[in-house]
């Protein structure tokens, strides 16, 4: 951390720059939708004595921005899979809102029923890169956001860690260089928030290649980039359940 705290240091005097070149961008840029069809299903065997109830919340890539569908979403790909590893029924509901912080998502959870979660699949932290949120602020929202999950049942927790941005190749330099700084900054402390929790895992995405699973904008992921993050997560869910069945 503290090598990329220096690094930082350096970008700072570049972030007038970056903000042009992130105006510039997003002016130039398609802007993708998400799909038109309901956002929630099902999978598996529906006579099962057991369901397995999964959210999909957080920012653009759980509201399926760049799909067509939201069958080839992270949420129902880790439905589907999840049920064919456990056998049991699965029902999922994707929640998500483009341009949402973790703040954002700690207010969702205000108003949301989340008594009866099994599997909660967060993505979040982009925007907080690209929004400059202060690494105290992100921290103390991931708490929160974990916090309120767990306040209200029993709840495995996923976290989608922080996309390799300086491998985003559509973005110009320094302004790529700059966000893969601070992705990097802000996944790290999101990676030792949940360390030690048995609950809850961070899901690394460095192992991700951007060139083979992005939209046609550069900046969202493609269906193949949400199969692919989908696998990484059902491994991690799988792990977490099966946990639970052990101890119990």
């Amino acid at each position: 951390m503290l090598l990329r705290a220096l690094l930082w240091g350096f970008c700072l005097p570049m972030l007038p720059l970056c903000w042009l070149q992130g105006w510039y961008f997003r002016r130039r840029t398609e802007m993708l939708t998400s799909p038109d069809d309901l956002p929630s299903g099902s999978s598996g065997n529906e006579t099962s004595d057991t369901t397995l109830n999964i959210l999909g919340l957080g920012d653009s890539v759980i509201q399926g921005v760049g799909l067509c569908s939201f069958a080839d979403s992270v949420t129902a790909r880790v439905s589907a899979g999840l049920a064919q590893f456990s056998r049991r029924s699965t029902r999922w509901r994707a929640l998500g809102s483009q341009g949402a912080k973790a703040q954002d998502i700690v207010e969702v959870l205000q108003h949301e029923d989340i008594s009866s979660l099994d599997v909660a699949i967060i993505s979040v932290g982009v925007n907080d890169v690209t929004g400059l949120t202060s690494l105290l602020q992100w921290q103390s929202a991931v708490f929160q956001i974990v916090s309120r999950l767990r306040a209200r049942g029993s709840v495995k927790i996923i976290i989608l860690g922080l996309p390799p941005m300086h491998r985003f190749d559509r973005l110009p330099q320094p302004l790529r260089g700059v966000l893969g700084i601070r992705a990097q900054m802000l996944d790290l402390v999101l990676e030792r928030s949940l360390a030690g929790l048995p609950f809850a895992e961070h899901v690394s995405l460095d192992a991700l290649d951007p060139k083979r699973g992005m939209a046609s904008d550069g900046f969202h992921p493609s269906p193949a980039g949400h199969q692919a993050i989908a696998a990484l997560v059902i491994s991690s869910a799988d792990h977490l359940l099966n946990q639970t069945d052990v101890e119990d």
